[in-house]
């Protein structure tokens, strides 16, 4: 069952301004102790999708939160570069680097906090699957 649809400008400042939105819909539905989790994930993927996805002013990016049996599911589409294939498969490199640095370990907290990643792509447009169990 949809819970909530919003289409949304490749702008960093959108992410911050739908997050809230985002969590309040799938609050009822998760435990308290996986919303953080969940907030995280989307966050995440819809920074790296406006960052690297190469969308134009004029292109948006789709949120779309479901209802499944025993949880959640955020959808995000795009119609930006196609990311590579095996961007949510192959191993993460060892952790060595700076623990505070801006960038570079989105991939990993999205694999950590959701409970299965589905990214595919068909006809020009990306479609990445968060799945949150309850």
């Amino acid at each position: 069952m949809q819970l909530f649809s919003v289409l949304i400008p490749p702008d960093l400042a959108e992410v911050d301004a739908i997050a809230p939105r985002l969590t309040a819909q799938v609050e009822p539905l998760l435990s308290e102790d996986r919303l953080p989790a969940f907030e995280i994930a989307v966050v995440e993927a819809l920074t790296n999708v406006i960052r690297h996805g190469g969308l134009r002013p004029d292109q948006t990016v789709g949120v779309a939160l479901h209802q499944t049996q025993g949880g959640i599911e955020a959808t995000i589409t795009d119609e930006g570069r196609a990311p590579p294939d095996d961007l949510f498969t192959k191993p993460l490199p060892e952790d060595d680097g700076d623990p505070m640095a801006e960038s570079g370990r989105g991939i990993g907290l999205i694999l950590m906090c959701a409970d299965r990643v589905t990214a595919t792509r068909e006809d020009g447009c990306n479609r990445l699957v968060l799945r949150f169990e309850g």
